[in-house]
């Protein structure tokens, strides 16, 4: 197994040792957390309590149930739930500063869903690279309005903490193709309401994941499209280039909030994805599960729920997307040929595609082709599952 730094572990074993004396995790009270976050912006609200409160309240609970969580992983949590409630701060200060912003027109948004590892990534990659698009890089989403007051210190921020990733957890870049200025999901937006898969992919918070398909996910995908409106207003002549695979699991929500979105639907072989999605949580749980716990049957049982889960939300869905709003990509032909699959979708779009377009998307493709060998190795069978297991449970997503 890979091991953590020196200095992490040093942290792990002190907590260790003040659990085994009979010291516990210091309980976390929203109350105290919004107090806190109120007195240091001045602000006498984070805006509707509806919109954020019950993603919260169901994190602090299963906080104080995760026996699980490593003294790093919990300082890691409680570091974002903090910066979750700064960022709705700023949110609510630039909405009464610059409400216009928060209504700008959003040409036809393009939006990448499907199953995580089915090429979404080096998709979204490609499709940013084509002239008059934009995408959002990590340091955009990760936190999505700059301080009202100050420089702008959010993209050294990102540069920070991929660099901290890759000095805890080297394996990760080999599993994920990202760093602070690459295009990231729009997913991370979704955390000024404490809906977003990350607090159970990369934490496991006890109760959270059903919490999550449970809840309302209106407030969550208002809240992302005002964002988006938000960098909207810069360049409002830019097509925005999305994509987050949770998507997937909530496509009529989506489409509630951006009715008028393209959307590219990317499909492979769920006997790969399944083994493959499990070995990136892995990756990303080492940093914050004590080792005892990071049970490879049990990830591999929790992934295939959770992506069966997904594929049934979406089989129910899709049909409700207009055809000529829905592309479909399978990930053999993304493989074999990415310049056609993005010509295919333009065309298919009524986008506009011409040779500076084509040239654009092949120097993207080249630039990327290294991911093909990335070194990332699973198998279905490391994880207690098996082929046919896995296809039986989720059955094909393409029409």
């Amino acid at each position: 197994m890979e091991r953590l730094p020196p200095s992490l572990r040093l942290i792990n074993r002190v907590g260790r040792v003040w659990r085994s004396a009979g010291g516990s995790p210091r309980a976390l009270r929203a109350d105290a957390l919004l107090s806190e976050a109120l007195s240091a912006s001045g602000r006498a609200d984070l805006g509707p309590v509806a919109d954020y409160r019950p993603g919260l309240d169901v994190l602090l609970s299963g906080l104080q149930r995760a026996p699980h969580l490593s003294t790093v992983g919990r300082v890691i949590m409680t570091r974002r739930i903090r910066t979750v409630l700064t960022h709705r701060a700023e949110r609510e200060t630039w909405c009464e500063r610059s409400p216009e912003r928060f209504r700008a027109p959003l040409p036809a948004p393009l939006i990448i869903v499907g199953l995580p590892r089915t090429g979404t990534t080096f998709l979204h990659h490609l499709l940013s690279s084509v002239p008059n698009t934009r995408s959002l890089a990590l340091w955009q989403v990760s936190r999505p309005f700059p301080p009202v007051e100050g420089p702008d210190r959010r993209r050294a921020a990102a540069k920070r903490l991929m660099g901290w990733i890759g000095h805890a957890l080297p394996e990760f870049e080999a599993k994920h193709d990202t760093d602070a200025d690459a295009p990231e999901e729009c997913m991370h937006i979704m955390n000024l309401s404490f809906y977003a898969w990350t607090y159970w992919s990369m934490a496991g918070i006890p109760g959270y994941r059903e919490w999550w398909w449970e809840a309302d996910p209106e407030p969550a995908y208002r809240a992302w499209s005002e964002a988006l409106r938000f960098e909207q207003f810069e360049r409002p002549q830019d097509r925005l280039v999305l994509k987050s695979p949770s998507h997937t699991a909530q496509l009529a929500a989506l489409l509630a909030a951006e009715p008028d979105a393209r959307i590219v639907f990317t499909h492979r072989d769920v006997a790969s994805v399944v083994p493959s999605f499990a070995s990136l949580i892995r990756t990303m749980r080492r940093a914050t599960y004590l080792p005892e716990y990071l049970d490879r049957n049990a990830l591999g049982a929790e992934t295939l729920d959770q992506l069966a889960r997904t594929a049934d939300r979406a089989r129910a869905a899709r049909s409700s997307i207009p055809a000529d709003r829905l592309v479909d990509v399978p990930f053999e032909a993304l493989r074999a040929d990415p310049v056609g699959v993005v010509e295919r979708i333009h065309k298919a779009f009524g986008f506009d595609w011409d040779p500076r377009i084509e040239q654009a998307v092949r120097e993207a493709a080249e630039n990327k082709g290294h991911r093909k060998s990335s070194g990332h190795r699973y198998s279905a069978e490391e994880f207690g599952l098996n082929k046919d297991e896995i296809r039986e449970r989720i059955p094909t997503l393409l029409p």
